[in-house]
């Protein structure tokens, strides 16, 4: 992409749904919203020959750990983060308005509270021309807005509300062709609602955007309706990135065999097994969670383990290991114990298990076989009232462990969600805690089609089919 000579990298991140960017001109370049894995943007800073001006950072994040302070200590570059919260170390604090100038690049800042409180979007200007990109965080997205409930429910709609005067005062101030260059919306759960990614101009966000489209009390109560349940991880990104990230490099883990990840286990350290489901679903170790590296793997250990967990990986092959300690060190898991390579474990280890898994076919045989099991889904909470297998219990991936502790019921326990990610972590934990599971490794959409009763809407009147777990109902 250019514009006078002016380039912009993107840096995806898809497991965790997020974008980092970085601008250059006529050798410099500025940072923004850059991950804690710095080789992706040390390696594009040294094909371009470029000088690093500026590291920008449009919020405080709450879903990865930022590698900014140390990008711009390496390359004694400017740190610029929004006014507003205490920081554990110095930086130039962007209030609304704020200029920098680096050569012939410009950026302005623009105060844009909603998705946090304190929240800037930061437009980039070839001198003093009209603005050719602006890096907009977690504020106006491709379609969406960023959610407004993460410093608490309690302040979520009062943020909303500011979230939707920051993006229509953005849309005034920059010219309608700029481009929207946004952190999170490409799988975020910093998303309020479903992304459509239409069209990436101010002009394209005008006809298409919920925030230019509605009033505000309607955008206030469409963006409060989509709220689900976000990581709990994220409760410790905020104050670590405040306090100041001071390590990024990757750790050098060492490679293990299985016996000493067995041994690692039955000391309490927790074996994650990363292989894709159906390779774990013939084989693991006992108390193994699985955790597919095909999906949001981060995202997901983050939210059902605590981060200081030590752990100890399975991976499929050398490259998927070297990935998933990538990921799990955007967030924080700084305690992996090492990495153990195989694509199936048969005749590794004696105590191997499997798993049963079905697809929904085989849920609607046993259903009409008379047999009554347990149907669990695994999914959200907007995702369960859009419609749901008839007599199923909803129980979310995330709360499996919370909710069936200390109550495993003695019937069978039948799990699925969208594709089967979920219902396979879900039936990991559960094993983990002492019980079994089927995994429907099955596509939700076709249930129905398969003969699964269903209930869609506001249809269902079956009483076991409740949007929480009731302990008397597992009993």
């Amino acid at each position: 992409m250019t514009n006078n000579a002016l380039r912009i990298h993107t840096i995806a991140t898809p497991g965790l749904g997020d974008r980092s960017y970085i601008a250059i001109l006529d050798g410099w370049a500025v940072a923004v919203d850059v991950q804690r894995d710095l080789d992706r943007v040390e390696e594009i800073l040294a094909e371009e020959k470029a000088t690093l001006g500026a590291v920008f950072e449009t919020h405080i994040h709450n879903d990865y750990l930022t590698g900014g302070l140390v990008l711009a200590r390496r390359h004694q570059a400017q740190y610029v983060v929004p006014a507003g919260p205490r920081l554990g170390y110095s930086a130039t604090r962007a209030d609304d308005g704020t200029r920098i100038d680096l050569g012939p690049l410009t950026v302005r800042s623009i105060t844009t509270p909603g998705h946090t409180d304190a929240h800037a979007a930061f437009s980039v200007h070839v001198e003093d021309g009209s603005a050719a990109y602006a890096f907009t965080g977690g504020s106006l997205l491709l379609g969406a807005t960023g959610r407004s409930d993460l410093l608490g429910r309690d302040k979520a709609e009062g943020l909303a509300r500011q979230q939707y005067w920051s993006v229509r005062r953005m849309a005034r101030l920059l010219a309608p062709e700029t481009r929207i260059m946004p952190t999170h919306g490409f799988g975020s759960f910093c998303v309020a609602g479903s992304p459509v990614s239409s069209g990436d101009t101010v002009a394209d966000q005008l006809s298409i955007n919920p925030a230019y489209l509605l009033g505000e009390d309607e955008f206030v109560k469409d963006s409060l309706s989509k709220l689900d349940a976000y990581p709990s991880y994220y409760a410790f990104m905020g104050p670590r990135n405040a306090g100041g990230v001071s390590t990024a490099d990757l750790p050098d883990v060492p490679r293990v065999d299985l016996g000493s990840v067995a041994a690692t286990a039955a000391h309490g350290h927790l074996v994650v097994d990363t292989r894709p489901r159906a390779d774990w679903f013939e084989g693991h170790l006992a108390g193994s969670l699985s955790v597919d590296a095909q999906g949001a793997l981060a995202t997901w250990l983050g939210w059902v383990t605590a981060i200081d967990t030590p752990i100890t990986l399975i991976t499929e092959s050398e490259d998927d290991g070297l990935e998933v300690v990538r990921e799990l060190h955007r967030i924080g898991f700084d305690d992996i114990r090492g990495v153990h390579v195989a694509r199936s474990l048969e005749g590794q280890q004696d105590d191997l298990i499997s798993t049963t898994v079905v697809d929904f076919a085989a849920l609607a045989a046993e259903l009409r076989d008379g047999g009554q099991p347990l149907v669990i889904d695994t999914r959200e909470v907007s995702e369960w009232r859009t419609g749901h297998v008839a007599g199923a219990i909803h129980v979310p991936a995330h709360d499996i462990e919370r909710d069936f502790a200390g109550a495993l019921p003695r019937v069978q326990r039948w799990l699925y969600c969208g594709a089967g990610f979920r219902a396979t972590i879900a039936a990991s934990i559960l094993e983990r805690l002492g019980g079994s599971a089927v995994v429907i490794d099955d596509s939700v959409a076709v249930a129905s089609r398969r003969g699964v009763p269903w209930c869609t809407g506001g249809d269902c009147t079956d009483t076991l089919c409740t949007a929480g777990l009731a302990v008397d109902v597992l009993a």
